[in-house]
This record gives C-alpha cells, structure tokens and sequence, in this order.
C-alpha cells in the first residue's frame, strides 16, 4: 500500500462506483479477501477495510439497493486511500449486480 492516490492505475471512485448496484457476492468476497491481504501485509494503522454485508452476517435482501452501494462505494474508496491499483477492485460487467440482489441471484 502505498497511501497515496498516485500512479497511472489510481482508482477513480465515482468511475468504478458508477451505474450498477454493488459486486456479486462471488466477486466482492474476491476485492475484499484482496484488500484484506493488502491490509495485513501493511496495516499502517488504517481500519481493516469494509466488510461486504454478506461478510458481516447481513442478508442482502434485506437491504435496499442504496445501503449496498454505499457499501461498495466505502470499499472502493478504502482500495483508493491505500494506493492500491485499479486492477484489485476490477469487475467485469457479469460480475455487477444492476439492481440489489432477491434469492434467485445466489
């Protein structure tokens, strides 16, 4: 981690945020075991980053499409603050979700 946003891969927030909900649960569990080993292996006194609301034992049903972009946007924005290269929070277009998730999306 290097704490800063320079480099030609800086993550830009609002871009990677724009448009779509949250990650699938399959790919955000990927970004948030990524940034958790970035975490370990530089803590630098930061907080851990977010944990994706299915980490946290929270039913994604239960919560509005706002609450887990919210999420998403806190996780992205933690991923910026510590340096880290666009590519770790990367998603191809299959692995957003456009709209919160109903019981037929697991």
């Amino acid at each position: 981690m290097s704490g800063g946003e320079r480099g030609t891969d800086a993550i830009d927030v609002e871009r990677e945020c724009k448009g779509y909900c949250c990650p699938k649960p399959d790919a955000w569990g990927r970004i948030y075991r990524a940034l958790m080993r970035a975490w370990k292996q530089e803590p630098r006194g930061l907080a851990k980053p977010p944990k994706p609301h299915f980490y946290a034992g929270w039913m994604l049903v239960s919560l509005s499409e706002e609450r887990s972009h919210q999420r998403w946007h806190e996780t992205v924005q933690w991923a910026r603050h510590c340096g880290l290269p666009a590519s770790v929070i990367h998603l191809e277009e299959e692995e957003r979700c456009l709209r919160a998730l109903d019981g037929n999306d697991y």
